[in-house]
């Protein structure tokens, strides 16, 4: 499923947003693919017998050095509608020192939480 970006989107600008949206489904594809390597992975989200994957980010609401960035990996099978959401919080400055990589560590993080 597309990504989604929640919380206060201001803080970056329209072409900044992009980049991280792009950055979101990339790099959470690849986290799953690095966590489950048998995986098959579809962009067809009406494909059936699936487990469908929305990456999501919460943004903060000012960009201070104490904020933290919210992320989550919904899962939901498309057979059932269960769901099982991975969640995590990270410090903003530990998410901005992996620069490029931001998105890859936040779900490099979250799917090490997946049975």
């Amino acid at each position: 499923m597309p990504p989604q970006v929640q919380g206060n989107t201001n803080i970056v600008s329209a072409d900044q947003l992009k980049e991280i949206v792009a950055a979101m489904s990339r790099d959470s594809i690849n986290a799953l693919k690095r966590r489950y390597p048998a995986a098959q992975v579809s962009q067809d989200v009406n494909a059936a017998n699936v487990v469908r994957v929305t990456p999501v980010m919460v943004a903060p609401n000012a960009l201070v050095p104490w904020a933290s960035v919210q992320g989550q990996l919904i899962l939901q099978d498309s057979v059932t509608g269960q769901q099982l959401v991975s969640r995590g919080s990270y410090g903003l400055l530990d998410v901005y020192n992996h620069r490029a990589d931001a998105a890859n560590y936040v779900f490099d993080q979250l799917v090490q939480q997946l049975p």
